[in-house]
């Protein structure tokens, strides 16, 4: 199996957090069907608030189903860093992003 640079830094952040090899490789394919599912639909997924509540959302990337007055600005768009993923959650028509590794599931 190959994996991307990007893919090998978040195996050995979640193996830092006391993941096994298997379960930080499922969890990377879990970001990837999020991050692939999240750019063609809205998807509805949960994950753990940096205030440890648990997050249940509905979001995505794909700028065909944001509404045209959130799509995000060239000039002024957030970044969430390295590690974060964002996306256009519908709950609160505005954009959110989380930490990768506190997924808990695609719903």
């Amino acid at each position: 199996m190959k994996i991307t640079t990007a893919q090998a830094e978040m195996l050995l952040k979640l193996n830092q957090k006391g993941l096994a090899v298997e379960q930080a490789v499922a969890k990377i394919n879990q970001l990837t069907e999020l991050s692939d599912r999240l750019r063609v639909s809205k998807v509805a997924f949960a994950y753990i608030k940096a205030n440890g509540e648990t997050r249940y959302a509905i979001g995505t990337t794909c700028l065909d189903l944001i509404p045209s007055d959130s799509l995000p600005k060239k000039d002024s768009e957030k970044r969430c860093g390295a590690g974060n993923q964002r996306y256009f959650d519908f709950t609160c028509n505005d954009w959110r992003c989380f930490t990768k590794t506190n997924l808990l599931e695609i719903i």
